[in-house]
């Protein structure tokens, strides 16, 4: 039996041959890595080769089969290309010297069919590497480009060896091979871990029969390699396992399309996503009824763009993505699904749109992971992080909990509250009346840090705070926790009002030095001074918060972050109508920062910009479309001792900008907005 290299069974081939349950053949899994590539014919054949001028030109190139296993070799280039009709059972060993045209940008040769059927299998590299393939791993560029596209009669590449594992420079190596082979049912399995650029480009695409897929062992993929890999492919039921966990652009790109009878998606483990990686990856799968589980929580451009565009019988999908505001992120990604389905997301993103571009409209929406914490329904929140903490309140009495509300005392401006790590107060306050200078009072905390969350209505409307969200007295909360330089985190601070008065949040956390986060500011209706001085001296807040406010008043964020010496991204300012003084002295001294918010107002008002950006010394790019600079002090001084060098933008009708610290800096190179 040892000497058996092949058993039939008709015109099947036999893998195995057992002895009850004993297995007699083979003894050992055979070794086809060891074998020239082999044709085996299924039914009476008939093969020719079309090479490209890469082989024609070059005497030197050969390609040769044997059909008595390898005893003797016809060059198939002294018969055009053509082998005469070969019986059932005949096995067509290849070998060639290609190896000599290393540098080529198309296929160098495919197999096309006459007629018949047949499997393929053994080590391809035979064909470049003659006797010599054995442990080859070589793989050139569009090395096996086309191999055997459209070719129809093959039907299983089950046993085909494609040894390299390493494809890095090989671009486009594989791309096309069996494009249009119809009748294939099994694909080889493929290596390699390491892609390339293109090096899978529609490989199997419109295989109609292919039921197996390849094993995939890739885990560092290269742009488009993996693009439109099985496109068309209309019998696959299970797509192969996809590991890789790194993405790269395009990387699966179109990979499936038209995969009427896919049922079964791969798993999608990867959280970092490319521009593009599953663009159009499942479109028009109709079959599908349940998407891979989307993990990523951030996505990148056109990532998701018509991933499952016309999939008519998806019904299910869980996407934990949190921010999708790059661009074309989620484009008609869900056009064409089913009417009804459940759309699982995470619990803490209110982000989605209904529609093709987000949640389909008709799917019920259901949270996944633990709901976020809504602090807008606790009292203002003091959380202590060192021991021996010491809090009191300047001005006025205030109530006060330690044990989560079950129980209040008062605290009186001579009183303090000794705490250690860990523990939390809460505080409450109603009927004060704030003066102009300091509010309804100041929080001083002495011998340790502290972190401040809840809602800060509850020192406005004591137990009736949630839901409140009109400021009920100027100055309010001014000077609330001024000068407090133990205060290091306020991101979970509410400020739910969208109706401020004058001066309201004034100076709150001026000279707050340990601040490193900002509470959000939700008002898009301002009043004169509501944030001015807000953030002055915050010299550990490294981000601002978003100004959503397109009317803007008098003062209102004068001085908001001046000398926040560890800015580095301001926020946009969409205002195009100012106000006397609004952004006066508002990044002075910011001397991290680098590009200002773009300006995009046309008309200038008195002040508007004066020392807007003094002392940052950093500074060296300004877009601004004033077209107007005629009113009073409106630029002064508003660039000076900015960067030495820089670029600014200007409006291309704009003409009067003087050189200076009241215009354009000297030394900065100027360019006309497009």
């Amino acid at each position: 039996m040892s000497d058996v290299t092949n058993y039939m069974f008709g015109s099947t081939q036999v893998s195995e041959v057992y002895l009850g349950s004993t297995l007699i053949w083979p003894l050992t899994p055979h070794d086809y890595s060891q074998d020239y590539l082999t044709f085996e014919l299924l039914e009476p054949t008939k093969i020719f080769i079309e090479t490209s001028h890469y082989i024609d030109n070059d005497p030197n190139c050969y390609i040769s089969y044997s059909i008595d296993n390898g005893s003797t070799w016809t060059n198939i280039m002294t018969q055009n290309g053509e082998i005469p009709e070969l019986p059932t059972g005949t096995r067509i060993l290849w070998k060639g010297n290609l190896s000599i045209i290393s540098t080529h940008t198309v296929s160098l040769m495919t197999y096309h069919l006459y007629w018949g059927r047949y499997n393929i299998y053994g080590n391809v590299s035979s064909l470049y590497f003659e006797d010599n393939f054995v442990g080859n791993t070589t793989i050139y560029t569009h090395m096996y480009d086309d191999l055997f596209g459209g070719n129809t009669g093959i039907v299983s590449a089950k046993n085909l060896i494609l040894p390299a594992t390493n494809l890095s420079n090989a671009f486009y190596c594989y791309t096309k091979m069996f494009t249009g082979c119809s009748n294939m049912t099994i694909a080889p399995a493929l290596p390699a871990t390491t892609l390339a650029n293109g090096c899978y480009d529609s490989m199997f695409a419109y295989c109609d029969s292919l039921t197996t897929p390849p094993e995939i062992s890739a885990v560092t993929l290269a742009t488009q390699c993996c693009h439109s890999m099985f496109n068309g492919c209309t019998s696959l039921t299970t797509a192969p396992a996809l590991p890789a966990t790194t993405l790269a652009i395009d990387c699966y790109w179109n990979m499936f399309n038209g995969c009427t009878s896919l049922t079964t998606a791969p798993a999608l483990p990867a959280t970092t996503l490319a521009n593009n990686c599953y663009e159009r990856m499942f479109y028009g799968c109709t079959s599908l009824t349940t998407a891979p589980e989307l993990s990523a929580t951030t996505l990148a451009s056109n990532c998701y763009e018509y991933m499952f565009y016309g999939c008519t019988s998806l019904n299910n999908i869980k996407c934990l993505a949190t921010d999708i505001s790059a661009s074309y992120c989620t484009i008609g990604w869900v056009t064409g699904v089913a009417a009804t389905g459940t759309f699982t997301k995470a619990a803490s993103m209110t982000n989605w749109t209904t529609g093709a571009n987000g949640i389909p409209s008709g799917w019920t929406v259901q949270n996944y992971g633990p709901t976020p914490h809504d602090y807008s329904q606790d009292y203002l929140t003091i959380e202590v992080l060192d021991n021996g903490t010491q809090i009191s309140f300047t001005q006025n009495s205030i109530e006060y909990s330690i044990d989560n509300g079950t129980t209040w005392g008062t605290m009186t401006t001579s009183e303090y509250l000794a705490l250690n790590t860990g523990e939390k107060a809460l505080f409450k306050a109603s009927g004060l009346t704030p003066t102009s200078s300091v509010g309804i009072g100041t929080f001083t905390v002495n011998n340790g840090r502290i972190n401040v969350s809840g809602n800060i209505m509850s020192m406005q409307d004591g137990d009736n705070f949630v839901n409140s969200t009109t400021i009920s007295n100027k100055s309010q909360f001014r000077r609330l926790f001024y000068n407090c330089t133990n205060i290091v985190d306020v991101s979970n601070l509410i400020l739910p009002a969208t109706t401020l008065d004058q001066n309201c949040y004034q100076q709150m956390f001026s000279g707050c030095t340990s601040l490193t986060t900002a509470p959000e500011l939700p008002a898009t209706t301002l009043v004169s001074s509501c944030y001015r001085n807000m953030f002055y001296g915050c010299t550990s807040l490294t981000s601002a918060p978003e100004l959503p406010a397109t009317t803007l008043v008098n003062f209102c964020y004068n001085e908001m972050f001046s000398n926040c010496t560890s800015l580095t991204t301001a926020p946009a300012l969409p205002a195009t109508t100012l106000a006397q003084t609004c952004y006066a002295s508002m990044f002075s001294g910011c001397t991290s920062l680098t590009t200002a918010p773009e300006l995009p107002a046309t008309t200038l008002v008195s002040y508007c910009y004066n020392y807007m950006f003094s002392g940052c010394t950093s500074l060296n790019y300004i877009k601004c479309l004033a077209t107007n600079i005629s009113a009073s002090a409106c630029t002064t001084n508003w660039l000076n001792n900015v960067a030495a060098s820089g670029t600014f933008i200007k409006d291309a009708s704009m003409t009067n900008w003087t050189t200076g610290n009241n215009g354009i800096p000297s030394g900065w190179t100027v360019q006309d907005a497009s």
